[in-house]
């Protein structure tokens, strides 16, 4: 329920912010209107007063619209406050947990010698500062942050997806060292090919995981095939799909076999096998082709 009050305060807060950024352009346009040349006393005066009336509406417009803005951000802390959220940057699988609660927020990562940041915090509709004191006078971080309302992720510095966990402040240290479990696994599969058959044995498919890149082919019985490619992520619970364009494609909840040898994936309550592939077949088509004699 948190999540979709976050989206639904996300999506008015950046609308709100256009209408705020219109009102301010509204007014410094209105001065233009009165270049008009006059002739008479008579004429000129009406003009002027139009003039103030208009500047005064689109001045009241204006802070109207930021006010609104203000609001809009500070029931989007609201709803932040008493969260944790965890991910990785799927580039250099660096991981980090953001944790909200009391006013105050606390930033942990797996680099080393990083022993996470502390300290009070407000938001824009792009970016979250961090300050040492109370009154948030002194600030000590800035993070670029947006939210994907379509799969319930925030996303830190453009590359890093943050899923919410269970938890809060308290939590974010914990959840980073579970972040940093599925880096490991992250890492574990990159470089790696995997295969297997949908639930009736109908389609093949098989995937690559490389440099943050994924590509997958899937193979029915007579042959026909689709390919799919783009970026991915890991946190500890799911794994995330987004296309060529950074837009989310899909969620998939994960395990793995204690030996590494399959990858466990939950689609629709359904869950879905993946073999790992030998390195002497390491193609995604011929991991198809080779299972094809398998469908039905």
């Amino acid at each position: 329920m948190k999540r979709k009050v976050l989206a639904v305060l996300l999506s008015a807060a950046m609308i709100l912010s256009v209408t705020a950024c219109g009102a301010k352009k509204e007014e410094a346009a209105a001065p233009a209107a009165t270049t008009e040349a006059v002739t008479t006393a008579e004429t000129a005066a009406p003009e002027t007063a139009e003039t103030a009336g208009t500047t005064e509406a689109a001045t009241e417009e204006a802070a109207s619209g930021e006010e609104d803005l203000q609001a809009a951000l500070d029931e989007l802390a609201a709803a932040l406050d008493g969260t944790c959220w965890v991910g990785m940057d799927a580039e250099d699988y660096t991981c980090y947990a953001l944790g909200f609660g009391d006013g105050q927020v606390a930033l942990y990562s797996n680099v080393e010698g990083d022993e996470g940041v502390e300290g009070y915090w407000n938001i824009g509709t792009d970016a979250l500062y961090i300050y040492e004191d109370a009154e948030c006078t002194s600030q000590i971080g800035e993070i670029a942050w947006s939210y994907d309302e379509e799969n319930d992720v925030m996303v830190l510095n453009d590359t890093a997806v943050m899923a919410q966990v269970e938890g809060d402040i308290e939590s974010a240290a914990a959840a980073m060292e579970q972040q940093a479990t599925a880096a490991s696994v992250g890492e574990f599969l990159d470089s790696t090919v995997w295969a297997g058959l949908d639930e009736d044995s109908t389609m093949a498919m098989a995937f690559s995981l490389k440099d943050g890149q994924y590509y997958m082919g899937i193979m029915d019985a007579e042959g026909n095939t689709e390919e799919h490619q783009g970026t991915w992520s890991i946190d500890y619970d799911s794994i995330y799909l987004f296309d060529e364009n950074g837009e989310a494609l899909d969620t998939l909840s994960w395990d793995m076999a204690e030996d590494g040898s399959e990858l466990y994936f939950t689609v629709d309550s359904t869950q879905l096998t993946f073999g790992l592939v030998q390195t002497d077949a390491a193609s995604v088509t011929d991991a198809m082709v080779a299972l094809a004699e398998e469908l039905q």
